[in-house]
């Protein structure tokens, strides 16, 4: 039987894999008195943290191992595929496609949003798994749990019809699409910088040292849980959009 609802299936446009339950009382009480000065400063320090440009800014520098999270190279990106002219937009997005590896997962939620507006829903939608599984990933390895909400902040960036895109896919199609996926973020390397996650966090500008990443010896069951998760989450929502054509 499917383990899974929309809400949490992580093939669905619309889930987000990590709980709020982190935000309790007392560290509410304690992340709010370091943002009130600044109004929400650690989304304004990291300005692909919108997953789009913003206006006005405050500064914060990052401090110790989070001033070495280079995000220029993300948010430049990000920027050309968000205000750019279309020959830009569009030279940008074949650029990733040689070199998928080299970007980070939240520049892949604008591309899918490119690809989405040229009328390539399919593309647009693969895309979209592509990025937010390798988002998971980084999640998943990601020591600051205050920092994984990130996630949610960059699939919010997508068109929620683009999110819906499931729905119009042929049971059958949707496993093998998803294997798709997979084999793709199995074939290519992860070279850009997994921290980016952690500006998200707490950790970002309250300058709270420790680890900011999970052993690395633990990487590689994180990794298998994502595809897995992401597989099952596949097969759920075929057998679910079956069991709805046969009533």
């Amino acid at each position: 039987a499917p383990q899974h609802n929309a809400r949490t299936n992580p093939f669905w446009g619309y889930s987000t894999p990590v709980p709020r339950a982190w935000l309790t009382a007392d560290v509410r009480q304690k992340f709010m008195s370091y943002i009130k000065p600044a109004f929400f400063v650690f989304m304004m320090t990291s300005a692909f943290a919108q997953a789009q440009p913003v206006g006005r800014q405050v500064e914060v520098k990052p401090q110790g191992e989070y001033a070495k999270i280079d995000t220029s190279g993300t948010i430049r990106d990000m920027t050309i595929l968000a205000k750019g002219s279309d020959s830009e937009k569009d030279a940008l997005v074949k650029k990733i496609k040689k070199r998928p590896g080299d970007y980070a997962p939240p520049v892949f939620m604008f591309m899918a949003r490119r690809l989405y507006e040229k009328k390539d829903a399919e593309g647009a939608y693969f895309w979209f798994c592509f990025g937010r599984m390798r988002g998971r990933y980084d999640a998943a390895r990601c020591a600051d749990v205050s920092a994984r909400d990130g996630i949610g902040v960059m699939v919010a960036n997508v068109q929620p019809e683009l999110r819906q895109y499931p729905m119009k896919m042929k049971p059958e199609e949707i496993v093998p699409f998803a294997k798709t996926v997979v084999k793709l973020d199995s074939d290519t390397p992860y070279n850009y910088d997994h921290r980016w996650i952690n500006m998200h966090g707490m950790g970002a500008f309250t300058g709270e040292k420790g680890e900011l990443s999970l052993p690395e010896s633990e990487w590689p069951n994180l990794l298998k849980k994502v595809r897995d998760d992401f597989l099952k989450g596949a097969e759920d929502m075929a057998t679910q959009l079956k069991n709805t054509a046969k009533k």
